[in-house]
C-alpha cells in the first residue's frame, strides 16, 4: 500500500512538474559566441604583436634616417671645406673629389633611408588599421556574448 501510495504521489509530481514547466529555466547555449570571443582575442593578440613589430621597425628606420642625414651633412661640409681651401695641387684635388664622393654616397643612403622610413610607416598604418579593426571585432563579440548570456 506504502508503495502505491507513493507511487501515486510521485506521479502526481511529475505531472506537475509537466504541466508547469521545469522550475529552472534552460540555460542558452553561448558556447559560439564564447568561441567567436576567443578567435577575436587571439586574432588582437596576433595583431597587436604585429603592430609592435611595426613600431619598431619605424623607430628603427627614423634612427638609420637620422644617422644617415648626419653623416651626408658632415660628408657636405667636408667637401665644401675641401673645395673652399682653394687649394689647387693635385693632392687637395684628389681630396676634394674623395670627399665630394663621400658626399654623394651619403646623399644616397640618406634617400635610401627616408624612403625606408616612409614605407615601414606605410606599413605600420596598415598594421594599426588591422590592430583597430581586431578591437573592435573583440568588443562585437563580448557584446554578442554578453547579449546572450543576458
Amino acid at each position: 500500500m506504502r508503495s502505491a501510495l507513493l507511487a501515486a504521489v510521485l506521479s502526481g509530481v511529475v505531472v506537475l512538474t509537466a504541466a508547469c514547466g521545469s522550475s529552472s529555466p534552460v540555460a542558452k547555449d553561448c558556447t559560439p559566441d564564447q568561441n567567436a570571443v576567443t578567435t577575436a582575442q587571439a586574432a588582437k593578440t596576433k595583431a597587436d604583436a604585429d603592430l609592435k613589430t611595426a613600431d619598431d621597425k619605424v623607430a628603427k628606420a627614423k634612427a638609420d634616417s637620422t644617422a644617415a642625414d648626419a653623416a651626408m651633412n658632415k660628408a657636405n661640409a667636408d667637401a665644401d671645406a675641401l673645395s673652399a681651401s682653394g687649394a689647387t695641387d693635385a693632392e687637395s684635388s684628389a681630396k676634394a673629389a674623395e670627399a665630394a664622393a663621400t658626399a654623394a654616397e651619403a646623399i644616397s643612403k640618406s634617400t635610401d633611408a627616408i624612403v625606408a622610413l616612409k614605407a615601414a610607416q606605410d606599413e605600420q598604418d596598415k598594421v594599426k588599421a588591422k590592430a583597430d579593426e581586431a578591437a573592435k571585432t573583440v568588443k562585437a563579440a563580448q557584446d554578442k556574448l554578453t547579449a546572450c548570456k543576458g
